[in-house]
């Protein structure tokens, strides 16, 4: 905080039980990675905390295991805190932990849906970072609950199930029409409904949104609220440019392994605009005027196009995953300008390692020397002239550099290309140039 220079943060450093009681009101309290880890006192606090502190339209984020997906993971749990039992330092018990996972995993293949359950556990065990690994399920304490368990808990300390912090996990667009029926006449209620789709997906992990008991919540998301929001997606298609016409089916894949399937030329329009306009977050207006220009070119009709069908469409595929929906526009620089400049937490983070979170806030890995060395010198103070300079005269920078085949014969103008190159990427990525 003190090297960013931030102004209006405020840290407590104190045990969650001694929660001051005067702390007033707040309108999001977020518990995150906390609530499967400590005991059921501390628990109870957490929910405690909520019903006595939200504003009277706060909005509650607790994160926690959840069943049924969590009993596979409880199975290696179990076999590796008897692995660890005598290790005495984090480290070991994670190294430990890590050789029981990959002798495991090791093991040929039965028919036998156990093994099958654990070696998909143990691998998942081996690539978790140490840290991680060591909080979860290393950790003294490490409880799962079924939603309907966990929203009855809340209910007693004047709480109710909101919706998921994800919306795209609340949908039953995969499932078959039979199994769509079925769930509707075995779960009359949200929380009753979310539960079986739990069931039905082996679910494992939950990011619960609470609020205020006795609030109405609206079931259906009304679609003609998305005028005031604004859209991106980073969804790609083999078809290129998009097939408008209404005979094509296109296939589009989101950034988390979703698909979508769509012959409806407006909802193809929008899609080609989105993507083409990536990371660019779009008003509606400006969305829905070039989805207009975008089937005129094509000489599709647009007389029987209404604002209101286009809201539906892009509703039902931002809960396919295929787009997200922001309350505020474009915030960081699409176009590397003269002297590039990184946001100051992704500077802080790359001075320390090779991980950087984008003003996107999602997070970007460094997986090559040359680009973490190019991205520590984007302050805002050097030309791309400059960078070239400072990356050859780092010894460092350099040999990473050399290792990438740059021509030694014209080592600036290369260098050139391949800085601009790289800052072009990491501003399509939407980072922070």
């Amino acid at each position: 905080i003190a090297s960013v220079g931030l102004g209006n943060v405020t840290l407590v450093h104190a045990d969650v039980m001694d929660f001051d009681p005067a702390a007033g009101e707040f309108d999001y309290i977020i518990a995150h990675g906390l609530f499967s880890w400590v005991p059921k006192p501390v628990q109870e606090k957490i929910f405690s905390i909520c019903g006595n502190h939200l504003s009277p339209h706060g909005v509650a984020f607790i994160s926690y295991l959840a069943y049924p997906g969590a009993h596979a993971r409880a199975m290696l749990r179990d076999m590796v805190l008897f692995h660890t039992r005598d290790c005495k330092e984090p480290m070991e018990s994670v190294d430990a932990a890590k050789d029981l996972a990959s002798l495991i995993a090791s093991v040929p293949p039965a028919n036998d849906l156990v093994q099958f359950l654990l070696q998909s556990e143990s691998r998942r065990m081996m690539d978790m970072v140490p840290g991680h690994l060591f909080h979860d399920d290393l950790a003294e304490w490490n409880s799962a609950f079924y939603l309907v368990q966990f929203a009855g808990e809340a209910a007693h300390h004047g709480l109710q199930f909101l919706a998921e912090a994800d919306f795209t996990e609340m949908q039953d667009r995969n499932l078959p029409p039979e199994a769509r029926e079925k769930l509707r006449a075995l779960a009359p209620d949200r929380v009753l409904r979310e539960q079986y789709l739990d069931f039905l997906r082996g679910r494992r992990f939950r990011q619960t949104l609470l609020c205020r008991s006795g609030l109405p919540i609206r079931t259906d998301p009304d679609p003609e609220c998305l005028g005031r929001l604004f859209f991106s997606s980073e969804a790609e298609t083999d078809i290129l440019p998009v097939d408008l016409s209404p005979e094509t089916d296109v296939n589009f894949r989101g950034p988390r392994a979703t698909t979508l399937d769509s012959r409806y030329p407006p909802g193809k329009a929008a899609l080609a605009v989105l993507t083409g306009a990536w990371p660019r977050r779009l008003p509606f207006a400006e969305l829905a005027s070039s989805v207009r220009s975008r089937l005129a070119a094509a000489g599709i009709a647009t007389d029987d196009l209404s604002d209101s069908s286009l809201r539906k469409f892009l509703l039902e595929i931002h809960g396919a995953g295929i787009i997200d929906l922001h309350a505020h526009p474009t915030r960081q620089c699409l176009r590397p300008g003269i002297r590039p400049k990184a946001s100051p937490v992704a500077l802080w983070q790359a001075a320390r390692g090779y991980f950087a979170t984008s003003m996107r806030h999602v997070g970007y890995t460094f997986t090559k020397d040359p680009a973490i060395h190019l991205f520590r010198l984007l302050d805002g103070t050097r030309d791309r002239n400059d960078i070239v300079r400072d990356l050859l005269a780092n010894p460092e920078a350099r040999a990473a550099l050399l290792e990438t085949g740059l021509p030694s014969d014209d080592q600036f103008a290369a260098l050139t290309r391949l800085v601009d190159k790289e800052i072009d990427h990491l501003a399509r990525l939407g980072g922070d140039p």
